[in-house]
């Protein structure tokens, strides 16, 4: 089976079906826009099983280290990714009786197939801070705040 196939995850789950390896964060649409590590490997596994309360999951876990922009100084600063999270797939009808949800578990409709490199994509991007930066100190100075001896310029606060 590969990553790139679209498969149904309730029978994905039930034949407890796993697909594991890594991609290159370029070959990946919204990462690459965010990602400067084109050649950056993202390790995942993705393995479905059929839970005690008998609703079919998959679990999904990434990992790897990509190379973004700093909010601060729009320097480079790298943000290491490991995450690993449970789907619960349930019928449209049911998701409205999800109650309690647990930590690291998202539910989704079980109508869908879904695409296995698809939930890895997703699940770094969640994964990623919503505004990478370097450690207080960290920064490199902004190209725009250097002035033309290359030093900063002086604050006009």
């Amino acid at each position: 089976m590969s990553a790139l196939e679209r498969v149904d995850p309730v029978e994905f789950a039930r034949l407890g079906n796993e697909v594991q390896g890594s991609v290159a964060a370029g070959s990946l649409e919204r990462l690459s826009e965010v990602s400067r590590s084109p050649g950056a490997l993202i390790r995942y596994q993705v393995r479905g099983y059929v839970r005690r309360d008998e609703k079919p999951a998959i679990e999904l876990t990434v990992s790897g280290l990509l190379t973004v922009a700093c909010q601060r100084c729009l320097g480079d600063v790298e943000v290491e990714i490991d995450s690993n999270r449970t789907l619960v797939f349930l019928p449209a009808l049911g998701m409205d009786q999800v109650q309690d949800e647990e930590e690291d578990v998202d539910y989704l409709p079980r109508e869908e197939a879904v695409v296995p490199l698809s939930l890895v994509e997703e699940e770094v991007l969640l994964a990623m801070p919503m505004a990478p930066r370097h450690a207080a100190g960290g920064c490199e100075t902004p190209p725009a705040a250097a002035g033309e001896d290359g030093k900063p310029s002086p604050d006009l606060h």
